[in-house]
């Protein structure tokens, strides 16, 4: 699978076909994936987090936004993320 993130949301391609995986509303403007030893999938833009599948098969969006400082949520935007050594990387337009 491969997952693509544009300002309208996140989607999956199978190599024939593609699927929306959210409302436009829950998960948009995503603007980079990184992946963890695990094989764990993260996602960084207007929010951060990782995708995991439900015991139904369904793709979800788990947020770790709530990491950020409060102070800092409002206007946050993560230009990159980066899996290096068991630590998450975040690249913001902030602090880069």
């Amino acid at each position: 699978l491969m997952y693509f993130g544009t300002s309208q949301g996140l989607h999956e391609y199978d190599g024939v076909s593609w699927r929306s995986l959210f409302n436009s509303k829950e998960v948009v403007g995503i603007l980079s994936f990184a992946k963890d030893a695990k094989d764990r999938i993260y996602y960084a833009g207007q929010d951060f987090g990782y995708l995991e599948v439900d015991p139904s098969g369904e793709t979800k969006a788990v947020s770790l936004l709530h990491l950020i400082p409060e102070e800092r949520r409002s206007n946050f935007l993560a230009l990159d993320i980066h899996y290096l050594k068991g630590f998450l990387l975040l690249r913001t337009r902030d602090h880069y």
